[in-house]
């Protein structure tokens, strides 16, 4: 490469530079508000969802509540049942016994 054509690159490259630091500023202040538009809609987005995921989170333990009270409360034994439904090789304690 000959010496002018470098400097002629080294010219052009470093022109470029300084056109890149004076335009800099401008082209930040153009793409601020483009930006802080992005960062508000990814805010409201994300409020959307949380109401959105709060309002299936109530959904759905509505919906086990009310499959609770229509199976009755399940908790205690029935009657006779000591609460075991398996067989193991030692026998339980009944109450009073």
């Amino acid at each position: 490469m000959s010496l002018q054509l470098a400097q002629s690159k080294l010219i052009v490259a470093l022109s470029a530079l300084a056109a890149g630091a004076l335009f800099a500023p401008l082209v930040g202040r153009a793409v601020r508000p483009l930006a802080l538009l992005a960062v508000k809609g990814g805010i409201v987005a994300q409020r959307e969802l949380v109401g959105i995921v709060e309002g299936l989170r109530e959904e759905l333990q509505d919906i086990v509540a009310e499959a609770k009270a229509q199976l009755g409360d399940l908790s205690e034994p029935a009657s006779g049942d000591d609460g075991h439904a398996h067989d193991h090789a030692h026998a339980h304690p009944r109450a009073g016994a």
